[in-house]
This record gives C-alpha cells, structure tokens and sequence, in this order.
C-alpha cells in the first residue's frame, strides 16, 4: 500500500468527500484544459518549453511496431500449440536444399572428387555412408561431420582439411569455374 496504512487512507478519504460535499474542492471547469493545452503549445512553439524524451510521431510509432510484434508472438505461439505433434508443411522450413538458411557448397571428397551441392546437413544425411558412423550422431540439427567440413570454410584458423574433405583452393577454383557454375545453375533450377 505504499507510505499510507489503512487507517490514513481512510482517513484521507473522508476528507476529501467532505470537502466535495461542502463544495470546496469543486471539479476543473473544462475550459481549464483547453487555455492549459494552447499555452502550452505556445510555449513549445516559442522555445520557452523544450519536451525532452516525449513522445513523438517516431516513438508512437516506433511503440506501435513492438505491440505489433508482441501480437504476432503471441499468435505465432498458438499457431505452433495447436499444431504440435502434427509435422510441418514443404517450405522454408524444410530439410533439403530448400531450407531457409542452406548454403551452397563446393568441397573436395577423400577420393579427390568434386562435391558441389545445396545445403550441408541433407548432404551428409543422405551420403552417410561416406563417413565414419560416430561422424553421423546428429544432435538437433548438426553432427560432428557437418562441424568439421563447416569449419574448413571458416573466415579465421580454418584448418586444412578433414579426415581428407577439403575445401577448393583458388587456383582449383579458377580452374573449375565454369563446371561449378554449370552445377550451381542445375541445382537452382532443380529446387524451382
């Protein structure tokens, strides 16, 4: 309850609902708000009163967006608890090369092959058999084979190579330009 007890409260309220009984405190008369407001105005106007960190059209707006997003949240969240144990439609969100976040990639297999593909993670699922069965323990959405091949491509302290896959030097690259673009059209075309 604040600094009051009850019993000041108490006694505060009867005060007060003497006083408008009485007639001594009487309401503002309306005119009060508008005369308030127009000097304010123009005190704005004239630079006398600076508002700092009041609302503006941007911060109305910019509060509007985050209400708007909470919305969103919160339906998304239903959405997904009516759904749950039903499994996802095809799209974005998918496995395969049509997932949202796939990359694509252009690697060097142990026997010296060129592997150009969409999306890492469905590379490996589907071609376990290239690598070593304790490479393959998928946990959530990654295994340790994905890891490493992932790694050799990393901007700093990227190793060489793994158990044999590596990643394309740039004169193999240059080389190879025109191969790796003949496939990156087949697989673009392949996911239309």
């Amino acid at each position: 309850m604040g600094k009051h007890t009850q019993q000041s409260l108490e006694k505060l309220s009867a005060s007060l609902k003497k006083k408008w009984a009485s007639g001594t405190r009487k309401p503002n008369p309306p005119e009060t708000y508008v005369k308030s407001s127009a000097t304010r105005k123009q005190g704005i106007a004239e630079g006398r009163i600076v508002i700092k960190g009041g609302w503006t059209s941007e911060t109305a707006k910019e509060a509007q967006r985050k209400v708007d997003i909470y919305k969103l949240t919160q339906i998304n969240r239903e959405h997904a608890r009516q759904r749950i144990g039903s499994r996802n439609p095809p799209g974005p969100s998918c496995r395969g090369p049509g997932h949202w976040k796939s990359k694509f990639w252009v690697v060097k297999d142990p026997n010296n092959r060129t592997r150009i593909f969409i999306n890492l993670s469905e590379f490996i699922r589907s071609n376990s058999n290239m690598f070593d069965a304790k490479d393959v323990i998928w946990k959530k959405s990654s295994c340790g084979a994905s890891k490493r091949i992932a790694q050799l491509f990393a901007k700093k302290k990227a190793p060489n190579s793994w158990k044999g896959w590596r990643a394309l030097t740039q004169e193999e690259l240059d080389r190879e330009s025109d191969f790796i673009e003949e496939q990156k059209i087949k697989l673009r075309q392949s996911l239309l």
